[in-house]
């Protein structure tokens, strides 16, 4: 399923929280900038009440790759300060994350990271290039972590004791007339 959202706290919100319910694997484009309007990492921390900071590694890795590309090319940049200026603060919201977010950089030549937050959202940037190499780099990890999940879920139900495992597969069966719950051990 694809939602467009726009640049909007309530609409995100709404958006993140309803699929994250329904889907394994949610991934967000865009809205992670430097500027005003790049509101993806606030409003998707605020949907599942964390606060924002900044993320060291993060920071640490935009610093070093930028300054690497600047002694290649000789093009001066603005490196990333959340103290700075205010264009060195401005670089620095890139790296302004939710709290206890699972953050990994799944592609070696890049310094944006993969922003994982209440275990299935994943936060991504909306430039096209990056986004897809981001993709390709990273989605086997995705994937594997939601298989992982699934199956984490399920032993957990396999474990509950005896009147809890037939209470369980007792209310599934509800809405399936003549369907009988029955549990081993």
């Amino acid at each position: 399923k694809i939602e467009t959202v726009r640049d909007d706290y309530s609409d995100i919100r709404n958006s993140v929280v309803g699929l994250s319910k329904t889907y394994d694997i949610v991934i967000t484009s865009g809205g992670v900038g430097p500027t005003h309007d790049d509101i993806t990492y606030d409003a998707v921390a605020r949907a599942f009440g964390k606060s924002l900071e900044h993320h060291q590694p993060t920071l640490a890795r935009m610093r070093d790759l930028m300054t690497r590309i600047m002694a290649k090319s000789r093009i001066e940049a603005v490196l990333p300060d959340p103290n700075g200026t205010p264009e060195q603060i401005a670089c620095a919201r890139m790296a302004l994350i939710p709290q206890d977010s699972q953050v990994e950089f799944p592609s070696a030549n890049l310094w944006v990271p993969l922003v994982t937050v209440n275990e299935n959202v994943h936060v991504l940037p909306g430039v096209p290039k990056i986004f897809e190499q981001m993709v390709d780099d990273g989605l086997d990890g995705l994937i594997r972590r939601a298989r992982d999940r699934r199956r984490a879920r399920h032993q957990e139900e396999d474990q509950l004791p005896h009147e809890s495992a037939a209470s369980v597969m007792a209310s599934r069966g509800e809405a399936v007339e003549d369907l009988r719950a029955q549990s081993f051990h």
